[in-house]
This record gives structure tokens, sequence and C-alpha cells, in this order.
């Protein structure tokens, strides 16, 4: 019985498909990557918590001629597709690999309009310049000192998300694998260690940490978690509680507490301004 020459795998604002030969990433109902069979270089599925995030590895060509493997990664509860998209999808590619006329193809699409990513940033944009504007009309001293107060807020925000991004996102993608400790980089207060290590895909990485650790660890090897869309990007998740959630934390809670009190002092400044 032969496999299907169509099968699509939806996850959580992703999608990917395969049909007529060609495997399509999609992200918020838009394509943006298609690739020939031919460039697929290889497609695995991780569970972790109840998800399948299921990785395709795709083959690409600079424009000096060499090659690089990108990978795109979509997360589903529904593990019996995931399983299902790759029995398929590798079945295809192997027969792509015995044609001797197939050819590696791949094509980037621009999604019309505004990411979600950048609709949102613009929102925020758009609310800081009305409360900012709001700020200086009044012109009382009050009103300044709440607008000063919410840059101390944004600021803590962006301290927050420095500490959490790390783990947060090798947490979601991450590829844990054994490390080789090569040196630490000291300061007065922590260390950086660097680690070599090896992907999943062969390539040997020297690369330093991430995140800085409050001591050295333990031992020379070490499992480490690294992105597999930039390997050197790295940490040691072990290691990482709390020298990162901690700190992370910290500055969330009062950013936001700073953030929410200015921003509902200038709105009523504003809407006192409005009604006289």
């Amino acid at each position: 019985m032969g496999r299907p020459e169509s099968v699509i795998f939806e996850g959580t604002g992703s999608c990917l498909r395969l049909d007529d030969g060609m495997v399509t990433v999609m992200r918020q109902g838009h394509v943006t990557v298609i690739a020939s069979l031919r460039a697929v270089h290889h497609v695995d599925v991780e569970e972790t918590g109840g998800w399948a995030n299921v990785r395709l590895h795709i083959t690409e060509e600079d424009d000096d001629g060499s090659t690089r493997i990108t990978s795109y990664a979509v997360n589903s509860r529904n593990s019996t597709a995931a399983h299902a998209f790759r029995r398929v999808v590798t079945a295809a590619v192997e027969g792509a690999r015995r044609d001797p006329e197939a050819r590696l193809e791949v094509r980037r699409v621009e999604a019309p309009g505004w990411s979600r990513r950048k609709r949102r940033w613009m929102t925020v944009a758009a609310v800081y310049t009305c409360l900012a504007i709001s700020g200086f009309a009044a012109g009382d001293t009050a009103a300044k000192a709440s607008l000063i107060l919410l840059h101390l807020g944004l600021a803590f925000l962006a301290g927050a998300w420095f500490f959490l991004r790390p783990p947060v996102v090798l947490a979601h993608r991450g590829i844990t694998v054994r490390a080789d400790v090569v040196r630490y980089h000291h300061t007065s207060q922590t260390v950086r260690p660097r680690y070599r290590y090896t992907t999943t895909d062969g390539d040997t990485i020297t690369a330093d940490s991430a995140i800085q650790l409050f001591r050295t660890h333990a031992n020379d090897r070490v499992d480490v978690t690294y992105d597999p869309n930039r390997p050197e990007f790295v940490i040691c998740r072990s290691e990482s509680l709390g020298h990162q959630y901690a700190p992370g934390v910290l500055c969330a809670m009062l950013g936001l507490w700073w953030t929410l009190v200015s921003a509902a002092e200038l709105i009523g400044t504003a809407a006192q301004a409005l009604t006289q």
C-alpha cells in the first residue's frame, strides 16, 4: 500500500503541509517557506509535557554556494498526527533522493501586511505615545513624575525579558545534549562558561553560555540545551533556575507594578484634562 501524497500537520499558530511534492511552512495562516522534497534534510518529533514538537529541517543554499540547515518547528498536542507527518514526509524524501531529476529548491514568501509581532509593537508604541503626550500636556509635576515612573517600569520589564528569554525560548524548542566545559570567563560576581558540544545534526559547536552563573560547574561535562535555529545559543538549564528566573521574576514584578501604577495615573490625568 502506497503512502499518501499529501499530509498536513497543524499546530499552535503554524502548519506544515506536504502536497504535490512540495513542503510548505505556514505561520498565522500565511505561507512563509516552500521547499522541494529534495531540500528536506530530515523531520523529527520530540514529545515533552504532553506536546509533540515537529521539526522540519531544510537544506538551503547561500549565494556563495555553501549550504546550511534551517529548522522550522510546529507544536501540537496531537502526537499521532505528528508521527504520521514524520513518517509520510520521510518516505517521500527518501523517494526524492532516489530521483536523479529532483532539485533542491527553497523559496521564501513574504507574508502580506504586518506580522503579529509588529502589530503588537505598534500597539505598544501607540499607547506609550498617547500616555507621554498626555503627561507633558498636563504640565503638572505629578503627571511628569508618573511619566518618569512609567519609563522606570518599562526598564524593569526590559530587564525581565533579558533574564527570562533564554530559558523560556530553550524550554519551548531547545535540544539537550552533553557538553564539555572548555573554560570560564570570570567577572567580579559571576562566571560565564564556554561549552563544546555536538548538535543532533553532527556539527561541533563551541559557544559561551547565554546566561552567567554564580559558581562554576561541579563537573567538566554537563547537560546543555541549545536552540536548533541558533545552535550557538546555549545554556545549562539545570543551573538556570536560580540564576535566571529569580532576577527575571523580580524585575517583572517591579516592572508591572511601576508600569501599571504610572499608567493608571497618566490615564486619570488625561481623563481629567479632557473633562475640563
